[in-house]
């Protein structure tokens, strides 16, 4: 669950008083909201620009949920269109995801502390049947920066999930990225990177 403050809200916002807000939800697949959709009250869908985005309440919080698709970019366009459109306190984008740890497990959640582009690489050169070696690509110094959740909002959530589920949630680092990796070494490696 990667959490982060829309540039819309004022800054000093009160969150620990999460009542009267506007929340954007995301997920990228069916699965990831269609049990939040189901949660909503008086739910309403829209399309705008061919992505899909549900509106509702849950108590007394407008709450929307957008199916943002698979992918970076199309992460990008739909938090843009629900920030533009709906004008959210906050936006939370939450999902399925494989864990770089060991010790996490299917049901297990991570709130995002930060989060880092770990698809950015500068790539040595090489001839022509020299071949690849992704162990020496570089990860860009630009690109490796850390995105910081807002504190409070982490903590808020944090407490909730602990309050609410019995399944391990711990805070962490998310690595956003259009790779899927399946390789053990390699996943390590990128676990050693990002975790400096």
């Amino acid at each position: 669950m990667k959490i982060v403050k829309s540039s819309d809200a004022p800054k000093g916002t009160n969150i620990s008083n999460t009542s009267n807000k506007v929340i954007l939800i995301q997920g990228a697949m069916d699965i990831e909201v269609e049990y939040l959709i189901s949660k909503l009250n008086n739910i309403e869908k829209r399309i705008i620009s061919e992505y899909e985005f549900w509106t509702g309440n849950i108590g007394s919080n407008k709450i929307i949920i957008s199916k943002t698709r698979i992918g970076t970019l199309n992460a990008t366009i739909s938090t843009t269109i629900g920030i533009i459109n709906f004008h959210p306190d906050f936006v939370i984008n939450q999902g399925i995801a494989g864990a770089h740890r060991v010790d996490l497990h299917t049901g297990d959640i991570v709130i995002g502390e930060k989060c880092c582009n770990i698809n950015a690489y500068s790539i040595p050169s090489k001839e022509k049947g020299q071949g690849s070696d992704p162990f020496q690509w570089e990860v860009s110094k630009s690109k490796a920066q850390m995105l910081f959740a807002d504190t409070n909002l982490v903590n808020v959530v944090e407490k909730a999930l602990k309050e609410n589920t019995k399944n391990k949630c711990i805070k962490g680092i998310l690595g956003s990225g259009d790779i899927f990796n399946r390789e053990f070494d390699r996943i390590m490696w990128i676990n050693n990177i990002f975790r400096k």
